[in-house]
């Protein structure tokens, strides 16, 4: 995921020969996200107030306080067959997790009832009145687990290949899709509508897929962003839910948004805040046809811009869902290092959270280093508050005892929660044999969630 980041990777594979046990996603960070966490110091700083991570090996002791939420990002691929619902929700509740974040929005498609965008495609051999998530809320109930629902926000296509659904967005709205600068004098003066504009962007994101996970849409468009609000209302009205979870909310790098409304927006921006005089170079460029002549002339504030163009699309987003649901919590899943989520991503959520505009962090803070963990955690706690956090924590990433570890340092930290990312993996081969061959998440809860006793972890 961006959890993460979910952060993603290729389409899914195929829905998996037992309906009881979905293969594991591609959903995960690149590799850049951990390689980020590398650059952090070997050693937490005196005055960050930081306690020393654990020593590698340390034994996992009992004593430790149990976050309040204890939550599971669930990959879509989870989804495909109402007995791997029942199933996640089951093993869930087995390890003492209370709060699932469920992916209902994966690629501009939905595992819901809706009217504004198509149904995920592996959903296409279930009948039709099979609604996935409408089913993990009824069974989650019974348990006594909440629900989120999980939204990529910007991400709208895999980096594989195009959406077949003449109604997908990608088909539907071209022009709202994200141009990398590589591509901006190319695709400029192209209609979206026209063969090979979705084409190269796909190409684009296909050769440079250790960088990008897909097709994103544009937080520059206000369409678009309109689009995401409405999806967002519908889901928090129609369903019974304790949540909105984003994802995803963000541009994949410094080298996008270069389409041709979004350079265009910036010099209308410009231009009516300031002096003629001082545009006059950028505009006579313009004017010669040279199209970054404004995002060149004026890098700070194209940078200003962008991300300005990103916080407005949260702000869109949580007034539609407060409208539908007042009340209703609004999380969403960051980078975990802020400089670096601010200046590369343009997800300024320090600042998010200062303006209120947020109930909710999760940093995704997948790296299997010590000191890096440390120092996500402490600064998220001093910028947010500890109420205000639920810390990510990757599994696939870490060995089993050091992600164990890892949650019971989020309870004795404080925070208001900690994330496991995700379902699939843990439930998978992979996860079980991390686990020394039995079911990872049982395995996690009672090590991780559970007191000395043994006694299972508080419900709801």
């Amino acid at each position: 995921m961006s959890a993460g980041c979910t952060l993603a990777g290729p389409e899914p594979p195929p829905p998996p020969a037992s309906p009881d046990l979905p293969p594991p996603s591609l959903d995960r960070p690149p590799t850049d996200t951990v390689a980020a966490d590398a650059e952090a110091p070997d050693t937490v700083s005196a005055d960050t107030g930081a306690r020393p991570p654990p020593p590698e090996g340390a034994p996992i002791t009992g004593d430790g306080l149990l976050p309040p939420v204890r939550a599971l990002w669930v990959v879509r691929t989870a989804l495909v067959h109402p007995d791997s619902v029942r199933a996640v929700v089951e093993r869930a509740h087995r390890g003492g997790f209370n709060t699932l974040l469920v992916q209902v929005r994966g690629r501009g498609d939905a595992w819901y009832r809706s009217g504004l965008e198509p149904r995920g495609e592996p959903l296409a051999g279930t009948h039709p009145s099979y609604d996935p998530l409408g089913l993990m809320v009824e069974e989650a109930r019974g348990r006594g687990l909440q629900v989120h629902a999980w939204i990529n926000a910007h991400l709208v296509a895999g980096a594989r290949t195009l959406p077949t659904d003449e109604l997908h967005l990608v088909n539907r709205r071209p022009e709202w899709l994200a141009v990398p600068r590589e591509l901006a004098r190319e695709l400029f003066h192209v209609d979206p509508r026209a063969p090979g504009y979705r084409e190269a962007l796909m190409a684009h994101a296909r050769a440079h897929s250790d960088q990008v996970e897909g097709l994103y849409s544009s937080p520059i468009l206000p369409e678009a962003t309109r689009h995401l609000a409405a999806v967002a209302a519908d889901l928090a009205e129609g369903y019974d839910l304790d949540g909105i979870h984003l994802d995803y909310l963000r541009l994949p790098s410094p080298a996008f948004d270069y389409s041709r409304p979004a350079l265009e927006a910036f010099r209308a921006r410009l231009r009516a805040t300031h002096p003629p005089a001082e545009l006059r170079a950028a505009e006579t460029r313009w004017r010669e046809g040279e199209i970054l002549a404004y995002a060149e002339t004026f890098p700070r504030a194209w940078d200003d811009f962008r991300r300005d163009r990103v916080r407005e699309t949260l702000e869109a987003v949580v007034a539609a869902v407060r409208r539908a649901r007042p009340g209703l919590m609004v999380s969403a899943a960051v980078f975990p290092d802020p400089t670096d989520a601010r200046a590369h991503r343009f997800q300024d959520w320090e600042d998010w959270l200062a303006r209120g505009l947020l109930d909710v962090v999760a940093p995704m803070s997948y790296t299997n280093r010590n000191d890096a963990f440390a120092a996500a955690l402490e600064r998220a706690r001093t910028v947010g508050g500890a109420d205000r956090i639920w810390m990510g924590v990757g599994a696939y990433t870490n060995t089993f005892e050091e992600a164990v570890r890892r949650a019971r340092w989020v309870g004795e930290a404080g925070l208001a929660g900690v994330a496991l990312f995700s379902y699939d993996w843990a439930a998978g081969p992979e996860g079980i044999q991390a686990a020394g061959g039995e079911g990872y998440l049982e395995r996690f809860g009672r090590e991780a969630f559970r007191a000395e006793t043994g006694s299972p972890a508080s419900g709801r």
